[in-house]
């Protein structure tokens, strides 16, 4: 019985998950392994593909806007993003704290959220 009933619960969370699943697989894994297998191939769409296997990133690793665009991103990456972290975990733990005017600046923190809504 216990077994029947573990199929039956499997079955139904099979049942909900594959139209999910399914969709996952048309719109996002098709299409990013489609584009993966055309970074194998030179191809301006008027003339035939052409098979230069890892010839493109080759080439990307030596241009110099690419390796001027990657080191910004991760100047980004590893300066601004934790900065930014760190910022809103102090200013959260400052409102969260008991002191005196606390109110006053989680009102103003908060303030323009509904003053959007406001002027909509």
């Amino acid at each position: 019985m216990a077994g029947e009933r573990g199929l039956q619960r499997i079955f139904w969370i099979a049942f909900f998950l594959l139209p999910s699943l399914g969709g996952l697989l048309i719109f996002k894994l098709i299409p990013i392994l489609a584009s993966l297998g055309l970074t194998l191939f030179e191809w301006d769409l008027l003339t035939s593909p052409e098979f230069v296997g890892l010839g493109n990133f080759e080439r990307l690793v030596q241009d110099r806007a690419f390796l001027d665009a990657l080191q910004h991103t991760l100047t980004f990456i590893l300066g601004y993003i934790p900065l930014v972290m760190a910022l809103g975990l102090a200013v959260a733990s400052a409102l969260n704290q008991k002191i005196r005017g606390t109110t006053v600046y989680r009102t103003l923190f908060y303030l323009p959220v509904v003053s959007s809504w406001v002027a909509i």
